[in-house]
């Protein structure tokens, strides 16, 4: 419930003597949380659709016989609810036996459980199996708490250990099923939400529990898993786990960060022991996520840290080889090579992955300092094919992709680019009985399977397919679009029918709730874009647009805070990647600042690039691991920190701007990369540079950059999630 929305939106209701009030349309047990009401349950998981199963959250409605399930039952206007009278507690109870006949329970029952470890002998003679001090999910297991807080009789029913092996073959996740609860959870978010129905309830004997197609391991082709974790998150006991760390308890420290691989900016909570990372945790609060995360977020956040090409130390050319040096005779080497070359022979180009901290000081750097605006970043030419049009903005949150009716599908595989954003459209297909149309020459995986019908056209025909189905939808109305184009023609040069497109285009002409969803990449046909808004301008839908961006996780960002060129050394030409090589091929450039990774290019780019590289009279290198033929080519090397070493602010696809901690310290020689532009102000004695740390840095942002104003390192941490800002046009 927001702030705007008004009190007739709201429902009054007694639940347990209290009067609470909870948006129309919510559940019993929706309105109870709100209210912090607690009603036990084992089936419900926020990020599915809840189905009643478990019967845990069973309440008594005044002037109604029986019992509700609250997580499915609707809250009725003036009712009056009880939670916890003593016939519901019994009833809960008796489920609780129930699922205790298929579950270990030795320690359940048992009131030294609070003084028992791992190693202690058990008093009672319960079998280590049977043992939850022996279980990895000991003190974070749904069920554990369930029974402490409803209890259980003292008759339990009989228990056999099914002795079922334990699943250790897949890397991230460990499967024991002698403790699943079948409760169906980790089932219905990979089919439901993920899409992929890696695993489905299958008969084991006389039992029905979670497994693969033949049984065979998660990481095989037949299962399809993707390893996103969401099984595991959402597995209420210890069946599903973390490979890694699994025996080592409950954290002492959590820290909110966020993932900064791709631009949708997954918010995670990390839980730490030690100082040591033991598992990361989708935040539920998190704006662009909502609990859920993809294999990059939920187990391979440290990679980049832990990476065994990164660069540990400064160096320096000493003749034709690399030697370490000292951070500060490094900053001195810099500076005799750019006050050799500065002005429009100094470039500088930033990766859309750095923070918008240090996006920010380089950009000022290089204007301020080289006085030069031959700047630029990775990911320059695909931000303005995608974003220049203010039409075609990213229009709304990313979790409103699951209330869409329609949605058509452009471009790279969302699944691989964005996964997160492709749970979004599953979730509508699932919950909210959505029309997937996929268009592109290859039919992908999980969403071609989910799609209503996907246009199999020639490569790079995409924008006369959108033609297409425009003309079709505006057959009948006011628009004369219908006169603009030669339909057979399109027809041959798409290879697609005409019954296909008008099959198509019906869903599109029909639909009240319409969404655009476009995986963009530099290789695309570049008209998509413009043909997406001569559609929504046709058919006159109220659509709503979703254009993600293949590039590093803070593009919007990087772009948001300068570091990229309005124009050149050609006065009114952009500078962008391919000017740059232009002119460095011309010697017009002699040195180079490149920041982050160099991205991936075609061989024929590449080579041009490598080829303009080794003739720069001077090349400075700030990243974390480069190729050895490019750091062959560099005067001075620096390491630098990854995002997870790091405070700093990264703002989404979404333009939420995010706060993220470090989760582990920063390695020894790496300096942050904002540091060596200060530096090398501050020994030039120039004034405008005097940062001691990223959050002065932060503070001039919000003074000087357009939608970043009364934000702050404080108000981002006081909030559950970042904040949505008004999108900057580039």
């Amino acid at each position: 419930m927001t702030q705007d929305e008004s009190s007739s939106d709201l429902v009054k209701l007694t639940i347990d003597g209290r009067d609470v009030l909870a948006p129309s349309g919510s559940t019993i047990l929706e309105a109870a949380q709100g209210a912090d009401i607690y009603i036990p349950t084992l089936c419900h998981d926020e990020r599915i659709k809840s189905y009643g199963a478990c019967r845990m959250c069973v309440v008594q409605q005044e002037g109604r016989p029986g019992y509700a399930a609250s997580c499915v039952t609707p809250i009725t206007p003036d009712a009056s609810y009880t939670t916890n009278a003593e016939e519901t507690v019994e009833l809960r109870q008796s489920v609780l036996n129930l699922l205790m006949s298929e579950h270990p329970h030795g320690c359940l029952t048992c009131d030294r459980i609070v003084h028992c470890g791992p190693n202690d002998i058990c008093l009672r003679n319960v079998s280590v199996t049977d043992r939850c001090v022996v279980c990895p999910q000991n003190h974070r297991c749904d069920l554990q708490a369930t029974v402490e807080i409803v209890g259980v009789t003292e008759e339990l029913l009989p228990y056999n250990y099914r002795q079922l092996p334990i699943k250790t073959e897949d890397p991230y996740i460990d499967r024991d099923y002698n403790l699943c609860i079948a409760c169906a959870r980790c089932v219905r978010v990979c089919d439901e939400v993920i899409g992929v129905e890696a695993i489905s309830m299958l008969q084991r004997g006389d039992r029905i529990l979670p497994g693969t197609p033949n049984d065979v391991p998660l990481s095989d082709p037949l299962s399809g898993c993707t390893f996103c974790g969401a099984c595991v998150d959402a597995c209420p006991v210890g069946a599903l786990t973390e490979k890694d760390n699994k025996w080592e308890g409950l954290p002492d420290q959590t820290v909110t960060t966020v993932c900064t691989e791709c631009e949708i900016g997954c918010q995670l909570t990390a839980e730490l022991k030690n100082g040591e990372l033991l598992r990361v945790i989708p935040d539920l609060k998190g704006g662009s996520n909502s609990g859920l995360a993809c294999v990059v977020g939920k187990f391979k956040l440290l990679d980049k840290a832990f990476s065994e090409k990164r660069i540990t130390s400064p160096q320096i050319l000493d003749g034709t080889k690399h030697k370490n040096a000292t951070w500060e005779r490094s900053m001195e080497i810099m500076m005799q090579g750019f006050k050799e070359f500065s002005g429009d022979q100094f470039s500088m180009v930033g990766s859309t992955s750095i923070s918008n901290e240090s996006a920010y000081v380089l950009q000022k750097f290089a204007r301020e300092i080289m006085k030069s605006n031959n700047i630029t970043n990775t990911s320059d030419v695909l931000f303005d094919r995608v974003t220049n049009d203010a039409k075609l903005n990213f229009n709304k949150p990313i979790n409103s992709i699951s209330e869409s009716k329609t949605i058509l599908l452009l471009g790279s595989d969302l699944e691989k680019s964005h996964p997160v954003a492709s749970y979004q459209i599953h979730k509508a297909i699932n919950y909210n009985d959505a029309n997937l149309i996929g268009i592109g020459p290859i039919v992908y995986n999980e969403l071609g399977r989910a799609s209503e019908v996907w246009l199999e056209c020639n490569p790079g025909t995409e924008p006369e397919v959108l033609e297409l189905l425009t003309y079709y939808a505006s057959q009948g109305s006011d628009s004369n679009y219908s006169d603009q184009i030669d339909i057979d023609k399109k027809l041959e040069l798409t290879g697609i029918s005409k019954e296909q497109a008008l099959n198509a285009s019906s869903y599109i002409s029909d639909t009240q709730a319409l969404s655009f969803v476009y995986s963009a990449t530099i290789n695309d046909n570049p008209d998509i874009v413009s043909s997406l808004a001569d559609s929504l301008s046709a058919t006159g839908n109220e659509a709503s647009v979703y254009i993600f961006r293949n590039a590093e996780g803070n593009i919007q960002g990087v772009n948001d805070m300068g570091l990229r060129s309005t124009s050149g050394m050609a006065g009114d030409v952009k500078f962008d990647m391919g000017t740059l090589i232009t002119n460095i091929a011309s010697k017009n450039i002699r040195s180079l600042y490149w920041i982050g990774d160099v991205p991936e290019m075609e061989e024929s780019e590449s080579v041009k690039f490598l080829d303009a590289l080794k003739t720069v009279d001077f090349l400075v290198l700030q990243g974390t691991s480069y190729s050895d033929q490019i750091l062959s080519y560099a005067n001075v090397i620096l390491p630098t920190e990854v995002a997870t070493e790091a405070q700093g602010t990264y703002t989404n696809i979404e333009g939420r701007v995010q706060l993220s901690n470090p989760v582990k310290p920063m390695m020894d020689g790496a300096n942050f990369i904002w540091k060596a532009p200060v530096d090398l102000a501050l020994s030039m004695s120039l004034e405008g540079f005097g940062f001691e740390n990223q959050e002065a840095i932060f503070d001039r942002i919000s003074d000087e950059i357009e939608g970043y104003g009364n934000l702050s390192y404080s108000s981002l941490a006081e909030m559950e999630t970042g904040p949505l800002m008004e999108m900057i046009p580039a």
